[in-house]
Protein backbone atom coordinates (compact mmCIF):
# COMPACT_ATOMS: atom_id res chain seq x y z
CA UNK A 1 0.00 0.00 0.00
CA UNK A 2 1.09 3.52 -0.81
CA UNK A 3 1.61 5.84 1.92
CA UNK A 4 -0.05 9.75 1.02
CA UNK A 5 2.49 11.94 1.49
CA UNK A 6 2.19 16.15 1.32
CA UNK A 7 3.05 17.40 -1.80
CA UNK A 8 6.97 18.85 -1.53
CA UNK A 9 6.70 22.85 -0.76
CA UNK A 10 8.05 24.74 -4.00
CA UNK A 11 11.71 26.14 -2.91
CA UNK A 12 11.55 29.73 -2.11
CA UNK A 13 14.50 32.30 -3.46
CA UNK A 14 17.67 31.72 -2.37
CA UNK A 15 19.49 35.20 -1.47
CA UNK A 16 22.36 36.21 -3.10
CA UNK A 17 26.11 37.25 -1.90
CA UNK A 18 26.21 41.17 -0.86
CA UNK A 19 28.73 42.58 -2.94
CA UNK A 20 32.23 43.50 -2.20
CA UNK A 21 31.76 47.00 -2.69
CA UNK A 22 28.89 47.86 -0.52
CA UNK A 23 30.63 46.11 2.67
CA UNK A 24 33.64 48.11 2.37
CA UNK A 25 31.45 51.36 2.07
CA UNK A 26 29.86 50.45 5.21
CA UNK A 27 32.78 49.45 6.94
CA UNK A 28 34.31 52.90 6.00
CA UNK A 29 30.81 54.75 7.40
CA UNK A 30 31.67 53.15 10.60
CA UNK A 31 34.75 54.29 10.93
CA UNK A 32 34.54 57.86 10.44
CA UNK A 33 31.97 57.55 12.88
CA UNK A 34 33.71 56.25 15.54
CA UNK A 35 36.35 58.65 14.72
CA UNK A 36 34.18 61.67 14.76
CA UNK A 37 33.04 60.39 18.39
CA UNK A 38 36.48 59.96 19.83
CA UNK A 39 37.28 63.91 18.42
CA UNK A 40 34.42 65.08 20.46
CA UNK A 41 34.92 63.38 23.24
CA UNK A 42 38.25 65.22 23.25
CA UNK A 43 36.91 68.39 22.98
CA UNK A 44 34.75 67.49 26.19
CA UNK A 45 37.25 66.59 28.57
CA UNK A 46 39.57 69.23 27.10
CA UNK A 47 38.04 72.47 25.98
CA UNK A 48 40.16 75.10 23.95
CA UNK A 49 41.98 77.62 26.50
CA UNK A 50 40.53 81.05 25.79
CA UNK A 51 42.91 84.14 23.94
CA UNK A 52 45.33 85.55 26.90
CA UNK A 53 43.52 89.15 28.23
CA UNK A 54 46.30 91.69 26.67
CA UNK A 55 44.82 94.21 29.30
CA UNK A 56 46.39 93.60 32.35
CA UNK A 57 45.46 95.75 35.49
CA UNK A 58 47.28 97.94 36.45
CA UNK A 59 48.71 97.95 33.44
CA UNK A 60 47.63 100.52 30.23
CA UNK A 61 44.37 98.83 28.43
CA UNK A 62 43.80 100.10 24.90
CA UNK A 63 40.11 100.57 23.15
CA UNK A 64 38.01 97.68 22.72
CA UNK A 65 38.62 95.63 19.87
CA UNK A 66 36.73 96.10 16.31
CA UNK A 67 36.55 94.35 13.21
CA UNK A 68 38.80 95.19 10.47
CA UNK A 69 42.10 95.70 10.55
CA UNK A 70 43.49 98.66 11.96
CA UNK A 71 43.84 101.66 10.37
CA UNK A 72 47.70 103.11 9.98
CA UNK A 73 47.92 106.93 9.53
CA UNK A 74 49.29 107.65 5.77
CA UNK A 75 51.22 110.81 7.18
CA UNK A 76 52.73 111.46 10.53
CA UNK A 77 50.41 114.55 12.65
CA UNK A 78 51.47 118.15 11.86
CA UNK A 79 52.59 120.29 15.02
CA UNK A 80 50.79 123.14 15.33
CA UNK A 81 52.07 126.31 13.92
CA UNK A 82 54.38 128.37 16.59
CA UNK A 83 52.45 131.30 17.53
CA UNK A 84 52.77 134.97 17.16
CA UNK A 85 54.95 135.98 20.38
CA UNK A 86 53.74 139.77 19.36
CA UNK A 87 49.95 138.84 19.83
CA UNK A 88 48.38 139.54 22.75
CA UNK A 89 47.24 136.91 25.50
CA UNK A 90 43.51 136.87 24.95
CA UNK A 91 43.17 134.27 27.22
CA UNK A 92 45.80 135.04 30.04
CA UNK A 93 44.29 136.73 33.80
CA UNK A 94 43.53 140.11 33.16
CA UNK A 95 44.56 142.69 35.94
CA UNK A 96 42.16 146.13 35.85
CA UNK A 97 43.23 149.27 37.44
CA UNK A 98 40.64 149.80 39.83
CA UNK A 99 40.74 153.58 39.61
CA UNK A 100 42.03 154.44 36.11
CA UNK A 101 40.31 152.38 33.81
CA UNK A 102 43.44 150.75 32.16
CA UNK A 103 44.05 146.79 31.87
CA UNK A 104 46.08 144.23 30.73
CA UNK A 105 46.45 140.37 30.67
CA UNK A 106 48.91 138.10 32.23
CA UNK A 107 49.87 133.95 32.17
CA UNK A 108 49.09 132.99 35.56
CA UNK A 109 51.10 129.73 34.76
CA UNK A 110 54.05 132.08 35.11
CA UNK A 111 53.32 135.09 36.71
CA UNK A 112 51.72 135.83 40.46
CA UNK A 113 50.82 138.95 41.62
CA UNK A 114 53.26 139.82 44.07
CA UNK A 115 52.16 143.31 45.25
CA UNK A 116 49.39 146.02 43.72
CA UNK A 117 47.31 149.12 44.47
CA UNK A 118 44.60 150.97 42.56
CA UNK A 119 47.41 151.95 40.12
CA UNK A 120 50.11 149.40 40.14
CA UNK A 121 50.60 145.89 39.90
CA UNK A 122 54.07 144.05 40.48
CA UNK A 123 53.93 140.48 38.98
CA UNK A 124 56.50 137.82 40.49
CA UNK A 125 57.95 135.00 38.11
CA UNK A 126 56.66 131.39 38.90
CA UNK A 127 59.89 130.32 39.82
CA UNK A 128 63.07 130.04 41.88
CA UNK A 129 64.96 133.05 40.31
CA UNK A 130 64.27 137.00 40.79
CA UNK A 131 62.33 138.39 37.84
CA UNK A 132 59.61 140.86 38.60
CA UNK A 133 57.09 142.58 36.25
CA UNK A 134 55.73 146.54 37.25
CA UNK A 135 53.07 148.20 35.53
CA UNK A 136 51.87 151.43 37.01
CA UNK A 137 49.87 154.63 35.63
CA UNK A 138 49.28 158.12 36.90
CA UNK A 139 46.32 161.05 35.58
CA UNK A 140 48.02 162.87 32.96
CA UNK A 141 48.26 166.03 34.99
CA UNK A 142 50.21 164.21 37.41
CA UNK A 143 52.99 163.33 35.11
CA UNK A 144 53.32 162.71 31.36
CA UNK A 145 55.12 159.56 29.92
CA UNK A 146 58.23 161.61 30.66
CA UNK A 147 58.19 162.37 33.80
CA UNK A 148 56.44 159.13 34.97
CA UNK A 149 59.25 157.36 32.82
CA UNK A 150 61.87 159.10 34.96
CA UNK A 151 60.51 158.64 38.10
CA UNK A 152 60.23 155.10 37.58
CA UNK A 153 64.12 155.01 36.41
CA UNK A 154 64.77 156.99 39.73
CA UNK A 155 62.91 154.47 42.16
CA UNK A 156 64.46 151.27 40.14
CA UNK A 157 68.17 153.57 41.00
CA UNK A 158 67.66 152.67 44.55
CA UNK A 159 67.98 149.12 44.44
CA UNK A 160 70.76 148.86 41.44
CA UNK A 161 73.76 150.14 41.18
CA UNK A 162 75.10 151.74 38.33
CA UNK A 163 71.99 151.36 36.55
CA UNK A 164 72.70 152.75 32.63
CA UNK A 165 71.18 152.56 29.60
CA UNK A 166 73.10 149.39 27.40
CA UNK A 167 75.34 150.32 25.03
CA UNK A 168 75.60 147.59 22.86
CA UNK A 169 73.48 148.46 19.52
CA UNK A 170 72.33 145.08 19.13
CA UNK A 171 70.36 144.96 22.14
CA UNK A 172 68.45 148.50 21.37
CA UNK A 173 64.72 148.72 21.63
CA UNK A 174 63.08 149.41 19.02
CA UNK A 175 59.88 151.49 18.70
CA UNK A 176 59.31 151.18 22.42
CA UNK A 177 55.99 151.51 23.54
CA UNK A 178 52.76 151.06 25.32
CA UNK A 179 49.77 148.86 24.79
CA UNK A 180 50.35 150.00 20.77
CA UNK A 181 51.03 153.52 21.63
CA UNK A 182 54.38 154.87 20.89
CA UNK A 183 56.83 156.31 23.89
CA UNK A 184 60.25 156.36 25.18
CA UNK A 185 62.36 153.85 27.16
CA UNK A 186 64.93 150.96 26.77
CA UNK A 187 67.51 148.16 27.78
CA UNK A 188 69.74 149.27 31.18
CA UNK A 189 72.21 147.33 33.08
CA UNK A 190 73.32 147.39 36.48
CA UNK A 191 73.50 145.62 39.94
CA UNK A 192 71.54 144.45 42.66
CA UNK A 193 72.63 147.05 45.83
CA UNK A 194 73.88 144.32 48.69
CA UNK A 195 74.95 145.49 52.14
CA UNK A 196 78.24 143.66 51.00
CA UNK A 197 78.21 145.93 47.70
CA UNK A 198 77.09 145.46 44.53
CA UNK A 199 76.01 142.18 43.76
CA UNK A 200 74.50 139.89 40.60
CA UNK A 201 74.00 142.16 37.48
CA UNK A 202 70.80 142.61 36.26
CA UNK A 203 69.01 143.78 33.09
CA UNK A 204 66.09 146.19 33.17
CA UNK A 205 63.27 147.04 31.19
CA UNK A 206 61.65 150.32 31.14
CA UNK A 207 58.99 151.85 28.99
CA UNK A 208 56.42 154.68 29.14
CA UNK A 209 53.88 155.97 27.22
CA UNK A 210 50.64 157.89 27.20
CA UNK A 211 47.29 158.21 25.46
CA UNK A 212 46.70 161.81 26.78
CA UNK A 213 44.35 160.55 29.76
CA UNK A 214 46.56 158.52 31.70
CA UNK A 215 50.71 158.05 31.30
CA UNK A 216 51.66 154.39 32.22
CA UNK A 217 55.00 153.11 32.51
CA UNK A 218 56.59 149.09 32.63
CA UNK A 219 59.43 147.96 33.97
CA UNK A 220 61.10 144.25 33.95
CA UNK A 221 63.93 143.38 36.26
CA UNK A 222 66.05 139.82 35.68
CA UNK A 223 69.18 138.74 36.42
CA UNK A 224 71.86 138.78 33.41
CA UNK A 225 71.10 135.14 32.38
CA UNK A 226 74.45 132.85 30.98
CA UNK A 227 71.42 131.44 28.62
CA UNK A 228 70.37 133.95 26.23
CA UNK A 229 67.09 131.44 25.95
CA UNK A 230 65.87 132.39 29.47
CA UNK A 231 66.44 136.17 28.47
CA UNK A 232 64.12 135.73 25.10
CA UNK A 233 61.57 133.96 26.83
CA UNK A 234 61.63 136.63 29.16
CA UNK A 235 61.16 139.38 27.04
CA UNK A 236 58.44 137.62 24.96
CA UNK A 237 56.35 137.32 27.92
CA UNK A 238 56.77 141.09 28.79
CA UNK A 239 55.81 141.63 24.62
CA UNK A 240 52.32 139.89 25.33
CA UNK A 241 51.59 142.13 28.01
CA UNK A 242 52.43 144.98 26.23
CA UNK A 243 50.39 144.30 23.22
CA UNK A 244 47.25 143.04 25.45
CA UNK A 245 47.38 146.57 27.70
CA UNK A 246 44.09 148.72 27.28
CA UNK A 247 43.96 151.77 27.82
CA UNK A 248 40.48 154.01 29.16
CA UNK A 249 40.19 155.37 25.60
CA UNK A 250 40.64 151.82 23.73
CA UNK A 251 37.17 150.71 22.97
CA UNK A 252 36.08 147.24 24.93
Amino acid sequence: MRVATSPPRPAGPVPSRMPRSRLLWIFTGALAGILAMSVIAILIRHPQAPAPNPCTPPGPCGNPPRGGPTPTPTSPPREPPPSDTSAPLLNGRIWPSATLGFQFEYDDRFWSVADQGPRFVKLALNAPVDVTFWAEAVPFGEANAQQLFDRRIGDLGRDILGLKLDGDPARHVLAPGVGYRPGIGGLYAGAIDTPQGPGDPVVVLVMAATDGRISATISMVMPKFRDPGNETFLFQEADRMLNSFLWPTDPR
